[in-house]
């Protein structure tokens, strides 16, 4: 009868200790910068769930949106998510981020698309893990 539990709580830590959560600072590149958040908070687990907070999903939703999660290889994830933006005055529109992260590195591309803006917004940054 223990050796059950047991195995159940140490598939519970697994799972948990593969967690992770980074914070990231962006830095704006080419295209609209006001479509670029100062920072992203990244988390996902071994299951593939994820969630992203920044300051639109903050001013939208009022705390963290689920994300899609893909391990791209491996070295790096790619999170995807939307979100309404404010767009050309009172004007909103669906915007399409897309983070990839190299969590051994730290280092992280976005990519943002909003509809109507001839090209998509991107940046650098680079991203510690927090928790």
């Amino acid at each position: 009868m223990l050796k059950p539990l047991i195995s159940a709580a140490f598939c519970l830590c697994a799972a948990t200790a593969s967690a992770a959560t980074f914070e990231c600072a962006m830095k704006p590149g080419s295209g609209d910068r006001d479509f670029i958040p100062g920072t992203v908070r990244l988390s996902y687990d071994a299951s593939g769930k994820a969630t992203v907070l920044d300051e639109f999903i903050q001013a939208r939703h009022g705390g963290p949106i689920a994300a899609t999660f893909q391990q791209r290889d491996g070295s790096s994830v790619q999170l995807s998510w939307e979100v309404e933006v404010t767009y050309k005055r009172n004007r909103t529109s669906q915007a399409d981020f897309r983070i990839i992260l190299r969590p051994g590195s730290g280092r992280a591309s976005m990519t943002v698309h909003v509809p109507g803006n001839i090209e998509p917004s991107q940046a650098k940054g680079n991203c510690r893990p927090i928790g």
